[in-house]
């Protein structure tokens, strides 16, 4: 497959912006999840704890604690 180099810039961008992040707590009931995440470079936010409103709940029915996930 042949990549040109625009498209392969703007992919390294993007993988640039990915942090990993671990779901530590999962509360369907509430619609929010607990992140122990890296640095957020595009948000400006450093390596923390953090809870997120979900903008499904249906999401949060397949997240599972433990799991590692990537962020953008």
């Amino acid at each position: 497959m042949l990549v040109n180099a625009v498209t392969l810039k703007q992919n390294c961008r993007l993988a640039a912006e990915f942090a990993k992040g671990v779901e530590k707590e999962v509360d369907v009931k509430a619609g929010k999840v607990t992140i122990i995440h890296e640095e957020l470079v595009n948000l400006e936010m450093p390596a923390m704890m953090t809870v997120f409103d979900a903008a499904d709940v249906a999401i949060l029915e397949r997240m599972k604690v433990g799991e590692t996930i990537a962020l953008v």
